[in-house]
């Protein structure tokens, strides 16, 4: 994922949340088809009349029962085609990676703790919080980083591991300092450090009211996520980052969180940002699954025992254009609106069926590009084919 992006992407996802938008993502209570008949007494010389009226009906029945069938094998063919038609993509290596949550920092060298600490205090940031200082001095949780008049920055932990598996060590190191915000909102600061194999230092990110970090150990190499909440909602962030020769790049990034499913990373953001992705080990970048777009009718038609109601209002000017997406062969995500990111059914042996514990959602992300995303892969031979992690 090159950085444009990802930057881009960022942007609009945090004018969105600083605009204030918001959504209902439940529709109004769908009800079921209601029948009503007249009944009318008829004279004997209206016999004949009924009768017709009978027999026009009896020819109705079975015109619409002809069709519901005719709808029913038209879904199950193009099922069926879609299946025979979808890229199975196994020249990809598929991992069945490790997903580490609140990953453990490592025993951090007392050298490299003052490294950081020193090389923090060389950067833009440091000088603009030493304007600030007496505004520290003051606090009672941010007067311990002031001494003799400076900035005391204060190492939190590392992450110290071989993360591009070139046999060489990098890490990744958090260093404490307070930072002023609009000359009014004094914080604690987190600020992310990257030392590389050849022992130099870079300023990643920084972060207020750390989440912990969560590491993908693919075996051959490792990303690692960190991320706060901030100290407002567009402060927000999370980062994923994987180590390429000499630099850490950001592959993904979001406010929210992930979820493993198989071989595939599912990203949950705010406001129903997010995808479910599969590395490519030869682009170096996350691919993100888009799925491919189902009409209102032809999903309907895989729901023979109508489970899926109440996803969808009586009113259709409320469904959305594409009410569910199909990845792979038979897993399908009903979608509610603009930020939903999907509930999953699965399609076997004819019948649509819940999907639970499945981490597949809709793709939301803005850069829906022929780099960054497919619209589908086979889902099932990817799980099957995907490479054990020791």
């Amino acid at each position: 994922m090159n950085k444009r992006a990802l930057t881009k992407c960022i942007a609009i996802i945090s004018a969105v949340i600083m605009t204030g938008c918001s959504s209902s993502n439940t529709p109004a209570e769908a009800s079921g088809d209601t029948l009503s008949a007249e009944v009318t007494t008829v004279s004997e010389t209206s016999e004949e009349t009924t009768t017709e009226q009978t027999s026009a009906e009896t020819t109705t029945e079975e015109t619409t029962l002809a069709s519901t069938a005719e709808e029913t094998t038209t879904a199950e063919e193009t099922t069926a085609e879609t299946a025979a038609e979808s890229p199975s993509d196994m020249d990809i290596e598929f991992f069945n990676y490790k997903f580490i949550e609140d990953y453990p920092a490592s025993e951090i060298p007392e050298d490299m703790q003052e490294k950081a600490v020193e090389f923090l205090k060389s950067s833009d940031y440091y000088a603009k919080s030493q304007e600030n200082i007496a505004l520290y001095e003051s606090d009672t949780d941010l007067a311990k980083y002031v001494e003799n008049g400076r900035i005391k920055p204060m190492f939190l932990d590392g992450w110290q591991d071989d993360f591009d598996g070139d046999g060489s060590e990098e890490a990744f190191l958090l260093v404490n300092m307070p930072m002023t915000y609009n000359d009014s909102i004094s914080t604690e600061r987190s600020f992310l450090i990257f030392l590389d194999k050849n022992d130099e230092m870079t300023i990643l990110d920084n972060m207020t009211g750390l989440y912990p970090a969560v590491l993908l150990d693919y075996g051959e190499f490792k990303h690692i996520s960190f991320g706060g909440y901030g100290i407002y909602g567009a402060d927000d962030h999370t980062l994923l980052y994987g180590v390429n020769g000499e630099k850490a790049e950001v592959l993904y990034g979001m406010r929210g969180g992930f979820e493993k499913f198989g071989c595939f990373l599912s990203a949950y953001g705010w406001q129903g940002t997010g995808s479910t992705m599969y590395f490519d080990t030869e682009k170096q970048q996350y691919i993100s699954i888009t799925g491919e777009p189902v009409s209102l009718e032809e999903f309907r038609a895989l729901d023979t025992e109508n489970i899926t109601a109440d996803f969808f209002p009586e009113n259709e000017e409320f469904i959305p254009p594409v009410p569910a997406r199909r990845f792979g062969n038979k897993y399908y995500v009903v979608i509610q609106g603009i930020m939903d990111s999907g509930t999953v059914y699965v399609y076997e042996d004819g019948k649509l069926s819940a999907a639970d514990g499945i981490a597949l959602r809709t793709n939301s992300d803005c850069y829906n590009d022929s780099e960054h995303s497919i619209e589908n892969i086979d889902i099932d031979a990817a799980l099957e084919n995907m490479k054990a992690v020791e």
